[in-house]
């Protein structure tokens, strides 16, 4: 499959995607495809020239698909302001969600924005500024293969809804456009309770990126993952954190660590596609941020307030950080190893 876009004329809706990686890349690609009205801001100058020069390359290596699309950059958020964008879609790092929700509020006071972010405070920080604020949770690996291509496996899902009130005409709206391109779609009524679903699984990248890779089929592989999970669930319910799928197609918490049984029994618990997910990628990368390390520290800021051991979280929070910092790279520490330092770890509230 290869296909270029045509934006439909009749269309009002003129959105920004805020946001050169991979999530952006995707979605900005998906929704120029189907011929909405998109562009895309990034502040690299050579990624901007590549976009511009090569458009981008979307890539699903489980159906070996590929498709092609061209679409407006912009250098600066002005250019957005001045070719009529009236939407934004972030897909930023938590860390860079302030500053940009002040520059863009700057230029666009009413502005509507939606957060296709991972971690769960990015929605509050946008809210401090705008009163039309949409949460986005997608569920899709995806990862950069180069300045302007993006692998990205299967149709993927993204589940909507306004921030703080839950599935409302807003949500509404941006559901639209993802179903047009191609997403399926879930509608929430509380999307925090979502975000924080998304944001325990995604306490499992890091695993999956620094233990070596014919460990993960063996037992220590899945029960440090399993681990991870219960902590998590106990975090949460400590908290009173609410954290379900809006449409129960998600699995709960309790299903997931199931299934990961289930993957080692059946020997499936090791993917050998070419996707990798955002902390492998910043192992390799450590000129790319890490933000894998952002999710364990939630939890254990959650354990640590309610008296609790996270202990597993402890020891990948350690081990992601020290990888990135000292650029050792992805894939080097075997599965009996850190089950060990995770048994061997004193217990205290973390």
């Amino acid at each position: 499959m290869n296909s270029v876009h045509k934006e439909k004329p009749s269309s009002q809706k003129r959105t920004t995607v805020v946001g050169g990686g991979a999530v952006g890349l995707n979605v900005a690609s998906r929704l120029a495809i189907s011929g909405q009205h998109v562009s895309l801001f990034t502040r690299r100058p050579e990624a901007a020239k590549a976009f511009e020069s090569q458009g981008l390359r979307l890539v699903d290596p489980a159906r070996n698909q590929e498709c092609s699309a061209r679409l407006l950059v912009d250098r600066k958020l002005e250019d957005s302001v001045k070719a009529g964008t009236n939407r934004w879609l972030i897909c930023l790092r938590t860390g860079e969600t302030d500053a940009i929700a002040r520059r863009i509020h700057t230029l666009m006071p009413n502005a509507q924005v939606a957060s296709l972010q991972n971690d769960v405070i990015n929605e509050e920080i946008l809210g401090r500024y705008f009163s039309q604020v949409v949460g986005i949770v997608l569920r899709q690996t995806c990862t950069l293969r180069d300045v302007n291509t993006v692998l990205a496996m299967g149709k993927g899902r993204v589940i909507l809804g306004d921030y703080p009130a839950g599935w409302g005409a807003l949500s509404a709206d941006w559901a639209d456009d993802f179903e047009e391109a191609g997403f399926e779609v879930g509608r929430s009524h509380d999307i925090l309770s979502d975000k924080w679903l998304k944001l325990v699984y995604n306490c499992l990248s890091a695993v999956n990126a620094l233990i070596q890779k014919e460990d993960h089929v063996k037992p220590e592989f899945v029960e440090i993952k399993v681990r991870l999970l219960e902590e998590a669930q106990a975090a949460l319910a400590a908290a009173n954190i609410a954290h379900s799928s809006c449409d129960g197609r998600d699995r709960t918490i309790h299903a997931e660590i199931e299934n990961l049984r289930r993957a080692f029994i059946d020997g499936t618990s090791r993917r050998d596609l070419p996707l990798y997910n955002a902390c492998w990628a910043a192992l390799q990368d450590p000129a790319r941020p890490l933000e894998a390390d952002l999710y364990h520290e939630r939890i254990l800021s959650l354990a640590k307030r309610h008296g609790l051991s996270a202990p597993s979280h402890r020891v990948i929070f350690a081990a992601v950080s020290k990888a990135w910092t000292e650029r050792t790279g992805p894939e080097k520490l075997r599965a009996v190893a850190v089950l060990k330092a995770i048994d061997s770890n004193p217990f205290q509230a973390s």
